[in-house]
């Protein structure tokens, strides 16, 4: 059955914000709990006060956001409420404010939603109502064309993993509203599952640090490593910035990169940046838990002072790969000595 809350939404979106108080009384009286009606109905006035404060001209932006304030702190559910008609106000700061006003009313008792509601209580079934209508406010400001008002609902709402908001951002940025780069680290905001999905789409495509967001977020995930590998830490074709992002991802979060990792010395060409970091990624596992055997850390430096002796490196490369020698040196004396 629809109760009197879900009606209260729609209008609530739709409405200006000189013109609410009938939704906000009709959501109000629909909560389950008789003390917290009776308490905001004793208050109404004082609501009414502080809410009309709030819709005065954009000149008295200060009272505006100082109401919204004393209402959030006196009266919560009213604030929520009130707040959802202005978080696309023509005024920035009080946009904000009632984003911020949303945000920490769903922060304090968001939970997702139960797949089967037939058991819920009632007072749960009116907190994801109301829930729900805080978030499909947020998700207007998600689409708003002010960087400030835009990003904050959307790095909350991603954080969240709020499919329909991600999905703004994703239509977003092939607008142009977000960059690349701002829609892929909104994109990491959300949980193992979610954003992966809107990431992947950037492997191989788009802005450099779009692609290294991207990089780095899904090289961590197992089910998407091989494609890391693939397109980037192997791809003798890929920028090699993002095969460098490759090799450091790779090797903290894949237990099998020290069996692949070695490829790196087989290639062409190898830029330093990516041979030392590849080299280095190896050392610092083969210290943790060494799998190498004498010959292939004796083959790891082997190819490594052939690499060298093949580069014109600058003084500063020539010192790291010094180091790197080094510690390969002293890797396969260990490794023989253990044989």
């Amino acid at each position: 059955m629809k109760s009197i809350f879900g009606l209260t939404v729609l209008f609530t979106l739709m409405a200006c914000s000189q013109s609410s108080s009938a939704e906000l009384d009709a959501e109000i009286l629909s909560h389950p709990d008789p003390n917290v009606v009776q308490f905001y109905s004793d208050n109404l006035s004082r609501i009414e006060e502080l809410r009309e404060t709030i819709a005065l001209d954009d000149e008295d932006v200060e009272r505006r956001i100082d109401a919204l304030v004393t209402l959030e702190v006196e009266y919560p559910l009213a604030a929520e409420i009130t707040a959802r008609s202005y978080v696309s106000d023509e005024n920035e700061r009080l946009a904000l404010e009632a984003i911020q006003v949303l945000q920490g009313n769903l922060i304090m008792s968001d939970h997702h939603m139960p797949h089967d509601m037939s058991g819920a209580s009632p007072r749960l079934r009116y907190m994801f109502e109301k829930h729900d209508a805080s978030k499909a406010a947020l998700r207007n400001a998600v689409a708003d064309e002010r960087d400030t008002v835009r990003v904050e609902s959307a790095s909350f709402l991603a954080s969240l993993s709020d499919e329909q908001s991600l999905q703004i951002i994703s239509e977003g940025a092939a607008s142009g509203l977000y960059s690349e780069v701002e829609a892929a680290n909104l994109y990491t905001l959300a949980s193992d599952g979610v954003g992966e999905k809107y990431l992947q789409g950037f492997v191989g495509n788009g802005e450099l640090e779009a692609q290294q967001t991207a990089v780095a977020y899904l090289g961590s995930n197992p089910d998407y490593q091989s494609t890391i590998r693939d397109a980037y830490f192997l791809n003798a074709d890929a920028p090699t910035v993002l095969r460098v992002e490759a090799a450091r991802t790779l090797s903290t979060y894949d237990v099998g990169f020290i069996s692949y990792g070695p490829e790196i010395t087989e290639q062409e060409g190898v830029d330093p940046a990516l041979f030392e970091a590849t080299m280095d990624s190896l050392i610092q596992l083969q210290k943790i838990r060494p799998i190498l055997t004498p010959d292939q850390s004796q083959l790891l430096l082997d190819k490594t002072q052939s690499y060298i002796g093949t580069q014109q490196l600058s003084t500063e490369d020539e010192a790291r790969f010094s180091d790197l020698t080094e510690e390969l040196r002293t890797i396969a004396m260990q490794e023989q000595r253990l044989e």
